[in-house]
């Protein structure tokens, strides 16, 4: 960024406002122009933002003379150059005339920052000095809250501590889709504050049936005491990360080593049979394939899923894991035997 002024002049008349000014501006920050009154101040200001001409010299942008036009700069003048006979909508229109803003597309932006500002009143009708200043001193107020608001840190990691669990959530469903390249993980778990330390891992998904409803009890609300209650019982040994995905909750368990699926396994297995006994729920827990690392945990949940509707076969109010089923189901032949391989593998079978 440069900003420069060279052997700038202006002239009104015979009178000389501004002589061979010059100076330069090369990194960002606050400068001060300073001058007693009548030094030339405001007029090398306007000069500069393109609104008054001048008599020689240049005014140069990074090395090239400067458009107003292409450059985006604001300003704050310290009188407002207002008209009182019109109105604020026909002086705004004026000024984005003047930068050449569309006035349909003037008209569309002046009334968003107007009910923004909440000076609706204001806009369609002429006002006095007085009025004027009490609408900018009404701005002035709302713009500052807003800005010292955004700018409040302490407001802002309120909000973010806030906003964590969901942000987390939204992850963990992004990570189950298998929607995060490997590489990307450890910015996302260290922006969201998530440790995974495995070293194994596996999916739970845990249905509650919708069909099978205890009488009077609403399955959302049963749904949400069946997950908080996995939270309690499941959650703390195995340092689960648990959500809600499509109208299911959703465990990602950290294991010790691979064997211990058997130890899950079986603990899932009297969680569904307590839920039972304590709500009368009918609850099914699928038990995905265990992985040696996260970026895996997508094809966990797959199979978790496709355990899940094996109750249809196994019943529900128990944990379905498909490495212990599927070998069984392998012994059966396909042809004259499969009804009864089904058969024996009912419950009312067993």
């Amino acid at each position: 960024m440069s900003l420069e002024i060279r052997k700038l002049v202006k002239k009104y008349g015979e009178k000389t406002v501004v002589n061979d000014l010059s100076f330069k501006m090369s990194e960002p920050g606050v400068y001060a122009l300073l001058g007693t009154n009548g030094a030339g101040k405001t007029t090398t200001l306007r000069i500069m933002l393109g609104m008054l001409a001048y008599d020689s010299g240049e005014v140069l942008w990074n090395g090239k003379k400067m458009n107003p036009m292409e450059v985006n700069v604001g300003y704050l003048a310290e009188e407002r150059g207002l008209y009182p006979k019109y109105t604020l909508m026909d002086q705004l229109l004026y000024f984005a005339k003047l930068k050449n803003v569309p006035k349909e597309e003037a008209k569309k932006r002046i009334r968003y920052w107007a009910e923004r500002l909440e000076v609706e009143e204001y806009i369609l009708k002429p006002l006095n000095a007085v009025e004027i200043t009490e609408v900018f001193k009404r701005l002035k107020e709302k713009l500052d809250y807003e800005i010292s608001e955004k700018r409040n840190t302490d407001l802002l990691k309120k909000y973010y501590a806030d906003s964590l669990p969901m942000l987390q959530a939204n992850l963990y469903t992004t990570l189950i889709e298998g929607r995060i390249p490997e590489e990307e993980m450890p910015h996302y778990f260290k922006d969201y504050q998530i440790a995974f330390t495995g070293p194994w891992y596996c999916c739970l998904i845990i249905h509650t049936s919708a069909s099978q409803v205890p009488e009077g009890m609403d399955i959302r609300l049963l749904s949400v005491s069946v997950d908080r209650q996995a939270g309690e019982n499941l959650g703390e040994k195995w340092n689960a990360k648990r959500f809600r995905y499509l109208g299911d909750t959703i465990m990602i368990m950290q294991l010790k080593s691979e064997e211990e699926i058997s130890e899950l396994t079986d603990a899932c297995d009297r969680f569904c049979k307590y839920i039972h006994h304590i709500m009368g729920a009918k609850v099914t827990i699928g038990i995905g394939q265990v992985c040696g690392h996260i970026a895996k945990i997508a094809a966990s949940y797959q199979s978790a899923r496709e355990a899940v509707s094996y109750r249809v076969l196994y019943g529900s109010n128990r944990a379905i894991n498909l490495k212990e089923i599927v070998p069984q189901r392998k012994g059966c032949r396909r042809e004259n035997r499969t009804v009864q391989c089904v058969q024996k593998d009912l419950p009312w079978r067993k």
